[in-house]
């Protein structure tokens, strides 16, 4: 074997423990209270607002059931509400609560300080080089 090809393997063997340890932690961090899905539907509506729930599963790249039965759970939960579309009255919206807003903002900060710790041990340059080069690969 070539040793550009085993440098290859050996990439994404690493990508994957890396990103695989960052999923478990992330999902420590949230704890009991939500799902990585939940997550990434109120992150979005966090950063929007208010999005059509098409739109999310857009943005998502996840079916239109599967955003529907995370808003059902984020909903019960008290952190997002459904309005018809003030645009549009066909179409159903979802608006984050003043709940899921602090939550979230909660979660950010937690989120927030688990990278300061884990990326603690590099130079601030050593991490601009490795956003450089993971941008390289999309």
């Amino acid at each position: 074997m070539n040793s550009r090809l085993a440098a290859i393997q050996e990439f994404e063997s690493t990508l994957r423990v890396v990103f695989r340890s960052i999923h478990k932690d992330l999902s420590d961090l949230l704890g009991d209270q939500m799902t990585m899905a939940e997550y990434h539907v109120l992150k979005i509506l966090h950063r929007d607002g208010s999005l059509r729930i098409t739109d999310l599963a857009h943005d998502l790249g996840v079916s239109l059931s599967h955003v529907t039965n995370v808003t059902d759970r984020l909903e019960d939960k008290g952190w997002v509400v459904r309005r018809r579309s003030e645009r549009d009255r066909r179409s159903v919206e979802l608006h984050i609560t003043e709940a899921g807003r602090e939550r979230m903002d909660q979660l950010l900060r937690e989120k927030e300080k688990y990278f300061q710790e884990k990326l603690s041990s590099l130079p601030t340059e050593t991490i601009h080089t490795l956003n450089d080069l993971l941008k390289r690969l999309i």
